[in-house]
């Protein structure tokens, strides 16, 4: 039995060596062909590209096509050979690693040698860390609300804002109760103000100092989820703004400041939601008192100065008096006031 088993074993091996041998000798036998008709076959390894890249690599001799063929045949010889030689030490290490993860002592070995190799690219971390400035997502900055009141309805490169000389001119004229074109003053730290009316180069209200009269002005973008619109105002399109006004102060309560206090000026007649704020301050008492305190102090200096102009004998004093009355009367609306005025006063009458 056994020396059947033997005979069984030999034809074995030699069926598969013959197999073997029949890939070696197909192999041979097809280099030889490509070597016999290298003249037909040439033109198609120039087309693909393949003929200039071997004949770069030294692998193909012009004019020679049995050397050619050896040395490709070489070629795939060594390139075996050198796959052999990298593959077999591989299968060893990866045979080693299979037999010690397979145990526990293994596994606490595989990870300490693994803990030594990384050990250090993990101090290296370390010490880089302090030094790397973390990478935070750019965030789009929101817009402030004074952006939002100098660009409201501006094209690119255009906004709200005026100057300095342009707001006080816009600013000088006496205060009415149907007046509420007010200016938006901006201070250095983004607060806000009503600015209102008042004659220049006049003293008003205890100034000598051509101060602007204002109010603290609250205003901000509308959003239609929180903010809760009281019964009198307008529904809002874009911002809610108020002035504030103290309920325990019934007469005048206003704020006066230098012009240099302010960083912007922003004018705000096409800006509904403003004039909106404006013309309901423009009914409270508080701004009534102002109003009515203004035109008073106005009307009743300008003609204290024309009763002194027309009683004067001094012509030094007339000559200093006149330029006084010339700047009450420089003042653009002051006749058509001064004829609501006079008539509020004969008929005891609440101002215009």
């Amino acid at each position: 039995m056994n020396t059947l088993l033997h005979m069984g074993d030999i034809a074995l091996q030699y069926y598969r060596g013959r197999k073997t041998g029949l890939f070696g000798l197909a192999a041979i036998f097809i280099t030889i062909v490509i070597v016999a008709a290298w003249d037909y076959i040439s033109p198609v390894f120039k087309l693909t590209g393949i003929s200039s890249i071997l004949e770069n690599i030294g692998l193909i001799t012009p004019g020679d096509a049995a050397l050619s063929g050896y040395k490709i045949l070489f070629a795939i010889v060594a390139v075996y050979f050198l796959l052999i030689l990298i593959t077999f030490p591989a299968l060893i290490l990866f045979a080693i690693l299979h037999r010690l993860v397979s145990s526990k002592l293994g596994t606490y070995g595989m990870t300490a040698m693994l803990g030594i190799l990384m050990s250090p690219l993990l101090i290296l971390n370390l010490f880089l860390k302090p030094f790397i400035k973390p990478q935070h997502k750019m965030q789009v900055k929101e817009k402030s609300i004074v952006d939002e009141l100098l660009t409201f309805k501006c094209t690119t490169g255009d906004n709200n804002g005026i100057y300095s000389e342009e707001a006080r001119e816009y600013l000088d004229r006496i205060p009415t109760i149907n007046d509420h074109l007010f200016l938006i003053g901006v201070t250095d730290a983004d607060e806000l103000y009503a600015l209102l009316p008042r004659p220049f180069g006049v003293p008003i209200y205890g100034d000598i100092h051509n101060k602007l009269f204002c109010k603290r002005l609250n205003v901000h973008k509308f959003n239609s989820q929180k903010d809760k619109i009281p019964g009198y105002a307008r529904y809002p399109d874009t911002f809610i703004a108020e002035i504030e006004t103290n309920p325990r102060i019934d007469d005048i309560d206003i704020e006066k400041y230098d012009s240099y206090r302010f960083k912007y000026f922003i004018e705000a007649s096409h800006m509904p939601d403003l004039l909106n704020a404006f013309s309901i301050y423009a009914t409270n008492d508080q701004y009534k008192s102002y109003v009515s305190i203004v035109q008073n102090h106005f009307f009743t200096d300008m003609d204290e100065i024309k009763n002194k102009l027309r009683n004067c004998i001094d012509k030094e004093h007339f000559n200093t008096l006149q330029p006084e009355l010339n700047r009450y009367e420089n003042i653009t609306n002051q006749s058509i006031v001064r004829s609501i005025w006079e008539r509020k006063n004969s008929n005891n009458i609440e101002g215009y």
